[in-house]
């Protein structure tokens, strides 16, 4: 408990400047987006987690950015994100047709599916973070 006091926790102040980050952070990504999609890229996502939805979401990032999202839980294909109705489709997807760019919507698994994924990094693809695209 200590160390959450230190860290401000019972201070209005701590949560305003976070919700400042977070906005900032938005507004970065959403300006790396717009770069990028300037220049005609096409960048899907990968991995549809609960946490990618809610982000996603907050952010306003939608199939304008967004074509589509690869999945490997067949489960999930044929759907949309909700929300922002992003298609969920298979990896054929992006084997078939490379994008420029994949955004690890799993990021704490990023290496993982950059390992996993050297096929479509051979066939050009970009593999980035949200944090990348704040940079």
């Amino acid at each position: 408990m200590t160390n959450e006091l230190n860290f401000g926790i019972k201070e209005f102040d701590t949560y305003k400047a976070f919700g400042k980050q977070i906005k900032d952070l938005k507004e970065e990504t959403l300006r790396g987006l717009n770069h990028l999609k300037d220049k005609k890229k096409i960048i899907v996502g990968y991995g549809s987690p609960a946490k990618a939805t809610t982000i996603l979401n907050y952010y306003g990032i939608s199939n304008e950015y967004i074509d589509y999202i690869i999945e490997d839980n067949e489960l999930k294909h044929n759907y949309l994100l909700p929300g922002m109705k992003i298609p969920i489709k298979g990896k054929a997807q992006a084997i078939n047709n490379p994008p420029d760019y994949i955004l690890v919507l799993a990021w704490n698994f990023f290496e993982n599916i950059k390992k996993n994924n050297e096929d479509l990094i051979n066939a050009g693809c970009k593999f980035i973070t949200l944090k990348e695209l704040s940079s």
